[in-house]
């Protein structure tokens, strides 16, 4: 549903609110499907250089990757209190 300016300004703060929200909760479920998304990669990018390079390199990119989904966690957790 794609509204220009004109017709958004014409409506009323209950109608707004709902937009809103379906905006907000669209983006959500982007957000979590990316970072599902994000985290298959991950695997995948593991497990071929782990097969390229041999195990010890696939070990350091999992503690890497395991760094990162903390860092990533705590990023989250502080989004959310805002």
């Amino acid at each position: 549903m794609a509204m220009t300016d004109k017709q958004l300004r014409k409506l009323k703060r209950p109608d707004l609110i709902e937009i809103l929200y379906q905006l907000r909760k669209e983006l959500d479920q982007v957000r979590s499907e990316n970072e599902k998304l994000r985290k298959k990669l991950d695997v995948i990018t593991v497990e071929a250089l782990k097969t390229a390079y041999g195990s010890h390199i696939g070990e350091l990119l999992e503690q890497i990757d395991s760094e990162d989904e903390n860092k990533q966690e705590e990023q989250g957790e502080a989004d959310a209190k805002e």
